[in-house]
């Protein structure tokens, strides 16, 4: 979730100002690059690959 100033917030004339957002990031390797939005709260939720063995 992220605002554009600190104070902001929702309202009845604006109530979805400040929402939750998804993004979804492609790795390629072992890291990534992010730029993280201002005055903002990031959740990173990772998966792990499956992997067959034979």
């Amino acid at each position: 979730m992220s605002g554009y100033e600190l104070d902001d917030e929702n309202s009845f004339e604006a109530p979805r100002l400040i929402e939750p957002k998804l993004h979804e990031l492609k790795l390629k390797g072992h890291s990534f690059d992010y730029k993280f939005p201002m005055h903002s709260i990031t959740v990173f939720r990772f998966d792990q690959a499956k992997t067959i063995v034979l």
